[in-house]
């Protein structure tokens, strides 16, 4: 889950699988409702991948989301392919607790 108003956390991890030389991968993010299909975020990198790489990434949230299932959609696309992994999560309200 995701407290709205709070950005999505998520770390990639690439792996270079047979070429000798690095190369730039096109990483593109994102974020649909899973209710209506709305794309509500699109986000952009390049990176270079040579071995294997890690990214620790977050992106900002829209702040009048509504409570509910959200999907992210990371595309890799590189010299001869794409790759595409996705993610549900929600987002939820910040609790308040108020102690008597």
């Amino acid at each position: 889950s995701v407290i709205l108003g709070e950005p999505l956390g998520f770390i990639l991890t690439l792996t270079n699988l047979g070429q000798l030389e690095s190369y730039p991968v096109r990483l593109i993010y994102e974020i649909f409702n899973k209710a209506n299909g709305t794309t509500l975020l699109i986000n952009e990198e390049i990176v270079e991948l040579e071995n294997s790489l890690r990214l620790e990434r977050e992106l900002t949230l829209p702040n009048d989301l509504a409570n509910g299932d959200y999907e992210i959609v990371v595309r890799a696309l590189y010299n001869v392919g794409e790759v595409i992994k996705t993610c549900r999560f929600e987002v939820v309200n910040k609790l308040i607790l108020i102690l008597w």
